[in-house]
This record gives structure tokens, sequence and C-alpha cells, in this order.
């Protein structure tokens, strides 16, 4: 029904919300990453971060992949 997509919405945003806080809170990179793969530059992602920060492209690979896991164990555990 449209009241269920209503609630769900509501939840998915919460969850968002609650999402980008972490990753504020966790590293300065997080955010940057999570808005560049939620715009479908995930394949951009490293070159951009490691411009972005001034950093070597591994450096910004490793980012990347600790990034990636933190959302994985975010989403396990839904805060």
């Amino acid at each position: 029904t449209d009241e269920r997509t209503v609630e769900e919405e509501a939840e998915e945003k919460s969850e968002m919300t609650a999402l980008r806080e972490r990753l504020t809170s966790w590293k300065s990179y997080g955010v940057v990453f999570l808005d560049l793969y939620l715009k479908g530059q995930k394949g951009n992602a490293t070159a951009i971060i490691s411009e972005k920060y001034g950093v070597t492209i591994r450096t910004a690979q490793r980012w990347k992949e600790s990034f990636e896991s933190f959302v994985e164990d975010f989403l396990k555990n839904k805060f």
C-alpha cells in the first residue's frame, strides 16, 4: 500500500542519515566516498579521492576498501 511505501521511504532516509553521521565521525573521506558511489562514480572514486586529499592511488585504494568494509558492517548491524 501507499502507507507502507511511505514508511519504507522514511526508514531508508533514517538509515541513510545514520550512515552519513557514522561515516562523518569515522573518517573525513567517508561521506565523500558515499556521495561518489551514490552518483555512480564508484569506478572513478579512487582517482577523485587521491586528487582531493593529495594521497597516492594506493592509499586511496586502501581507503576505498576500508569504506566498503565500514558500510558493509553498518548495513549488517543496522546501527
